[in-house]
């Protein structure tokens, strides 16, 4: 059982069209709603649903989403009104600050800067890690994700920003106990997948300022696919950091792979989520992280349409700098 509450009314029986959607690089969700309307019809009830107005929707019980309206849309000449409504995600994309961080953990930071807007906490993964930063006109949800990005590299995990209702949560990305099994014949609906080597690139040339090859870094994939080169400039000084470079793209631009899936509905499938999908004539056959995620409800049906990575998704941000200015 569902229920939409737009400001102070039901709008539950005016949707024909309910979608809850958001993404690993987002932190604010959105759900996009078509409910009945008409600027004749005195029958039709009217919801106002000016931007500002709250919005709580509800399945079973649970709060998928608390928020509230960012954008409206209406015509006389047609009998709907289109509702946008994002999370509280929307202030973390928008607020921008001006902090120094001294030897403070990412979920401290976190805490911090909800505190200063007014916005409740819930669950901070916890990294043990400590960091310096200076972050200057930057949005506070670069800065969380910058101080979790840091941690990443020390501690290996992968971090999701988002909310639970309205209590803004960090997790670590991987597999646990929510983790649904999508099979045909049961669950699956449809499922597609694409793999492409337009992207990639098989060694990158690391040259010095002096148009000198310094090194050449390759990856294993030329043998099957042919030598596609990738230039990396050396600054001086800087041969590691090519090198790091070098390995980066190498991995970044190995073979793309693209997977969707489109099956019943599950409030679990939502981004930085695993799901286990078993579907043989594509190869879809593992354990995948969830990228991109929305749920339909139309015409008494819940759906989600997935999009699926094969490894570990983090929105890695790099916003601030070191507190000495030597950082970016």
């Amino acid at each position: 059982m569902i229920s939409l509450v737009i400001g102070d009314k039901d709008a539950s029986e005016l949707a024909s069209t309910i979608k809850w959607s958001g993404s690993y690089s987002q932190c604010a969700r959105t759900l996009s709603v078509t409910l009945a309307a008409s600027p004749y019809d005195e029958s039709i009830p009217v919801i106002d649903a000016s931007p500002g107005t709250p919005v709580t929707f509800v399945m079973d019980g649970q709060v998928l989403f608390s928020g509230f309206v960012a954008q409206r849309s209406r015509s006389t000449g047609a009998s709907t009104l289109s509702v946008t409504a994002y999370d509280r995600g929307f202030y973390l994309n928008r607020c921008e600050i001006v902090r120094q961080y001294k030897d403070t953990t990412p979920e401290a930071i976190a805490a911090d800067l909800c505190g200063e807007f007014g916005i409740s906490v819930g669950k901070l993964a916890s990294t043990g890690y400590t960091m310096s930063r200076n972050f200057i006109g930057v949005t506070v949800y670069k800065a969380i994700m910058t101080a979790y990005t840091l941690a990443s590299g020390s501690t290996g995990k992968k971090y999701q920003a988002r909310f639970d209702g309205e209590n803004f949560t960090v997790v670590e990305v991987g597999a646990n106990e929510t983790t649904l099994v999508i099979k045909g014949g049961s669950n699956l609906q449809d499922a597609s997948y694409t793999d492409s080597i337009e992207q990639t690139y098989t060694e990158a040339v690391i040259y010095s300022k002096d148009a000198e090859e310094v090194a050449t870094v390759e990856n294993g994939l030329s043998s099957t696919y042919g030598v596609i080169r990738k230039v990396i400039q050396q600054a001086e000084g800087q041969e590691q950091e090519a090198r790091d470079k070098a390995a980066e793209t190498l991995d970044e631009n190995g073979l793309s792979q693209t997977a969707t899936v489109e099956c019943l509905g599950n409030v679990q499938n939502i981004s930085g989520n695993t799901v286990v999908v078993q579907e043989p004539y594509t190869g879809l056959c593992g354990l995948f992280w969830i990228s991109a995620d929305t749920h339909e409800w139309k015409n008494g049906v819940y759906y989600n349409k997935l999009t699926l990575s094969f490894r570990e998704m983090m929105d890695e941000e790099t916003a601030g700098s070191l507190p000495n200015g030597d950082g970016s």
